[in-house]
């Protein structure tokens, strides 16, 4: 009789706990609209110089999402920029998502670090709750596992830092899902492309 109730008290409480898949998104992305990609958050107004900051040893990558009206680019030594089909460099229309003319005109540095993604870097990850909103985590449990989803909401390509394997139970990229149980990246540099695209080069 003990042992009964022991086994039904113990199945009661295994059924009302919930054993979910976390979900994480990256933190940022390569898209040239987004402010959180520049050196102190701020876009490049339309008399502004577009930079793209390098050390010289990765390569630059970038995604032109949006047109841009800037009055001069210093592309990268070397790297890759994609464009997407709606992106144009000079003219007015497209271009809202910039600030109008400064007073005095600046450079606007693109920080290439930011779209660089180091996997094991719990820096690099959100976990997102139901709503697809930031959730709250230690410090230590920020890094998805091979129990974990990877979820990327924007169409950016991504470059993935990988020194060993790295391995989550889903990975979705913009609406594609990777059609494996599970998902292992086993020490290569992984990039997912939105063609077209120019490389620059030394």
């Amino acid at each position: 009789m003990t042992y009964s109730l022991l086994f039904i008290t113990l199945s009661l409480i295994l059924g009302c706990l919930s054993f979910e898949t976390r979900r994480f998104m990256p933190r940022s992305n390569a898209q040239v609209s987004n402010k959180k990609n520049y050196l102190q958050e701020e876009l490049p107004c339309h008399n502004d110089v577009l930079s793209f900051t390098t050390n010289g040893e990765e390569p630059v990558l970038a995604f032109l999402d949006r047109p841009i009206h800037v009055s001069e680019i210093h592309f990268p030594d070397v790297g890759v920029i994609y464009l997407d089909s709606v992106a144009v460099i000079g003219g007015e229309e497209g271009t809202q998502w910039q600030c109008d003319k400064r007073q005095n005109a600046t450079y606007s540095y693109f920080d290439e670090y930011l779209s660089d993604m180091d996997v094991y870097d719990p820096n690099t990850w959100e976990e997102m709750n139901a709503n697809n909103a930031p959730k709250f985590e230690l410090h230590m449990n920020r890094v998805p596992g091979a129990a974990d989803a990877v979820e990327i909401f924007e169409r950016s390509p991504i470059h993935l830092k990988l020194f060993e394997e790295f391995a989550v139970k889903k990975w979705k990229d913009y609406q594609r899902v990777s059609p494996f149980p599970r998902v292992i990246f086993n020490r290569i540099m992984y990039a997912v492309p939105s063609p077209p695209s120019f490389l620059c080069t030394p």
